[in-house]
């Protein structure tokens, strides 16, 4: 019996589920679950320091033969062991040459839409970022390795020059994204789409015309549904995804906007919460003030009751910052998950920041008008504010002693300063996802006992 991994063990955060212990690393985000025998055993173990006395507790207390239960305490240890999670305290740490692996460029702040919700606002006066800044970033994103790139606007297919943008920019970075309200997408941006092998992702807030137009205009969702068509025709629809975001209005039509994705064979849509930023800031009243965090909650338990159960035809995605609950190991190694600082945003100006979330002055990492990627990092922008939010985690007073912390990390930092005028606190969604976390385990463990019956 390995009692390092015992030992190891008793440092374990532990959460009791309705049936079962769930026992959570102290510095990553990885976790096992396992019967209540076993966290008895633990607490036996702590206290007498035997093997043999607490195997010898729990056999007198409920009467079961020692064998058996040395037998169940072996196996949960060896699973354990076998999952190889017991190495590494947490780092938080970045090295000096952090590197930029993508970039967000918004090419245009003009829109054919006035969206009562949108992030960016109104145009200013500054409406285009220049060509010669587009072709720059594509060029030494290339030369680095970058492997993404994401043009936004407004809608960037209004961008002048958007055809050869796209046709450069896949060429040479593996994974380039459109983000596009769908409404200006003909058979030529389908097809160019269709033939760069890009990704698009089509922003669509209603299952039905009367939902969706009420916020997006007249006559979006024809176009948008005329769109998708046209992806799909050109034999792009594997490319898509649609990204709709949870308002008052059209919370009660999450099954039905899956259904629409399906029927278009599109193979993901993402679930996002309305941000109090942009446009919305003015239209607060309208669009945002109805909907509750409990109303939150409850759509994002159908979110993961629906992803658990439509045979994988749709991957749906539930957009709320900190809610994680599945990682590869390389991703729990890491000390922070957002890709916060590896992939900037850039603004209209050639200004370049850690995230779209964080476009803020005191955020400012440099600007393209005067340097390269290579100046940003070699000045250790990047790692500067990965370690500053990796760091939330544990200087966070609400987060510091969380049984969540490693898989929350404090949620977004760039929607925290939205709410509270810094990143040394939490969004407003911070009980929604605790209690979102309770759900998703006891779930894991009541879907765990149905298989087996």
């Amino acid at each position: 019996m390995d009692k390092n991994i015992i030992n190891n063990l008793l440092c374990w955060k532990r959460k009791k589920l309705k049936k079962a212990c769930l026992f959570l690393h102290p510095d990553k985000p990885y976790f096992f679950i396992s019967g209540t025998v076993f966290e008895e055993f633990l607490k036996n173990f702590k206290s007498c320091k035997s093997y043999r006395d607490s195997i010898s507790i729990i056999s007198s207390k409920y009467e079961v033969p020692k064998k058996v239960v040395r037998d169940d305490i072996s196996k949960v240890i060896e699973r354990v062991g076998y999952l190889d999670i017991m190495k590494g305290k947490d780092i938080i740490s970045f090295s000096d040459n952090e590197k930029i692996d993508g970039l967000f460029l918004h090419l245009t702040s003009r829109c054919n839409l006035t969206c009562p919700h949108c992030y960016r606002g109104k145009p200013g006066k500054k409406t285009e970022l220049s060509s010669k800044i587009i072709d720059n970033a594509i060029n030494e994103l290339s030369q680095i390795k970058g492997s993404t790139l994401v043009l936004s606007g407004g809608e960037p297919l209004l961008y002048n020059g958007f055809k050869g943008i796209l046709e450069n920019a896949a060429g040479r970075i593996k994974n380039v994204k459109v983000l596009s309200n769908g409404t200006l997408i003909d058979e030529k941006i389908a097809h160019l789409i269709a033939d760069t092998g890009a990704f698009i992702q089509v922003s669509l807030d209603g299952a039905s015309e009367r939902t969706n137009d009420e916020v997006r205009g007249k006559g979006s969702y024809k176009k948008v549904m005329k769109g998708l068509e046209r992806l799909r025709k050109a034999g792009a629809i594997k490319r898509c995804n649609l990204s709709f975001t949870i308002m008052k209005h059209n919370a009660g039509e999450i099954e039905k906007i899956i259904e629409i994705t399906e029927s278009f064979g599109i193979p993901s849509v993402r679930f996002l919460v309305l941000r109090k930023e942009g446009c919305a800031v003015n239209n607060w009243e309208k669009i945002g003030s109805g909907i509750t965090t409990e109303e939150y909650e409850e759509v994002f338990k159908k979110l993961f009751y629906l992803g658990g159960n439509n045979n994988g035809k749709v991957s749906i995605e539930g957009g709320l910052s900190g809610f994680n609950v599945s990682f590869s190991n390389e991703e729990a190694m890491n000390p922070l998950l957002c890709p916060v600082g590896n992939s900037p945003a850039v603004d209209l100006d050639g200004k370049v920041y850690p995230c779209v979330l964080l476009m803020q002055e005191e955020f400012l990492m440099g600007d393209l008008r005067k340097d390269t990627l290579k100046d940003i990092c070699k000045r250790q922008e990047v790692s500067k504010i990965r370690t500053k939010c990796a760091e939330r985690k544990k200087r966070v007073n609400k987060c510091r002693a969380c049984t969540w912390n490693n898989f929350c990390q404090s949620a977004c930092a760039g929607l925290a300063y939205e709410c509270h005028d810094t990143i040394w606190e939490t969004d407003n969604f911070c009980g929604v996802r605790k209690k979102l976390y309770d759900h998703v385990f006891n779930e894991m463990v009541d879907r765990a006992s149905g298989s087996r019956k």
